[in-house]
């Protein structure tokens, strides 16, 4: 799953910054989007808890996690996230290519990168 908000947030980063490229002036100082700094805020204070846990409250999360992850009804969800997860990819997709066609080829860039770094299960 980190992978997966690595990915997303990768491609919204390069997406804010090909204007900037395209005028041929590297981004060093752009600021984040405010969505990627709020994510950025929330990575960086889920690892300040999780560096405060003691190694034993690290393993039981762990345990607990990956027991609760065979439970159906967490399975049902997680399957129900990432096809509305899909869907929701799928209709940005469409409308940033209907705001700009010109964006098409740019978006097809990121899926294929995405299809060589995507863990099937």
């Amino acid at each position: 799953m980190d992978m997966k908000r690595t990915l997303i947030v990768t491609v919204l980063g390069a997406l804010t910054a090909l204007p900037v490229l395209a005028e041929g002036t590297a981004p060093q100082t752009a600021t984040p989007p405010a969505g990627i700094q709020q994510w950025q805020a929330r990575k960086a204070a889920m690892q300040e808890v999780w560096q405060s846990l003691t190694p034993e409250e690290r393993q039981k999360l762990k345990t607990a996690r990956e027991t609760a992850k065979s439970d159906p009804v967490v399975a049902e969800a997680k399957k129900k996230l990432m096809e509305d997860r899909k869907n929701y990819h799928q209709a940005l997709s469409s409308a940033m290519i209907k705001t700009d066609p010109s964006l098409a080829p740019v978006l097809e860039k990121f899926k294929e990168a995405k299809a060589k770094t995507h863990h099937k299960k």
